[in-house]
């Protein structure tokens, strides 16, 4: 009897240890996916983007216009990414000031808008970073190019970061205006940042 008793309880440990086994084989691994120090922690998606009439880039002194850029998400520091009425760290890439949507606060999530007037749509996107202007509408092109000279911390798009960026981001695609731009990038925002749901609900409403 005392031996079937020993018998059972091996029996069971054997079993317990092999449930634990099995449940560890079965769970997800968490990988961290920031290895980098730059507040700017990946380009997720990257879609080019033409206009037919153009938009104006009020994140700039200058209110230039454009009629193409780059459709952006990126993985941030969340820290950096709550609203203020005040000073705020303004993302940039290349050295131009990004038009960032959403704030993304909760999961350091950004769908954001580079316009690039004048610049080549067939090169690789290079730095991105976050500046401490003013007050970002009032960076113009002086100030922009010392605060991007003073830039810490870049977060460097790797080859493979790029091509995966790229892949995700799909063909060019044509807009009218501004208006479907957000409706398009209202899209991304439910995907990548559903905590600012409000905001990208508010821009798919027919205006």
């Amino acid at each position: 009897m005392k031996l079937i008793r020993i018998l059972l309880l091996l029996l069971a440990v054997s079993l317990g240890v092999g449930w634990l086994v099995a449940r560890q084989q079965r769970a997800p691994v968490r990988v961290d996916p920031v290895a980098a120090t730059s507040p700017v922690r990946a380009l997720l998606l990257a879609q080019p983007f033409e206009l037919e009439r153009p938009a104006t880039h009020h994140w700039r002194a200058e209110l230039p216009q454009y009629t193409r850029g780059w459709i952006l998400v990126l993985e941030c520091d969340p820290l950096l990414l709550p609203r203020k009425q005040t000073v705020e760290p303004a993302l940039a890439c290349d050295g131009e000031l990004l038009d960032r949507l959403n704030e993304g606060a909760k999961h350091g999530r950004v769908v954001a808008i580079l316009p690039r007037p004048g610049a080549s749509m067939e090169a690789a996107l290079e730095s991105l970073c976050f500046v401490s202007p003013e007050r970002p509408e009032a960076v113009d092109a002086g100030l922009l190019s010392r605060l991007w000279e003073q830039a810490r911390d870049l977060h460097r798009v790797e080859a493979d970061e790029w091509t995966l960026a790229r892949a995700r981001g799909g063909e060019a695609i044509r807009f009218e205006d501004r208006t479907q731009l957000e409706e398009h990038c209202a899209q991304l925002i439910l995907e990548h940042a559903p905590e600012d749901r409000e905001l990208a609900e508010g821009w798919l409403v027919p205006r």
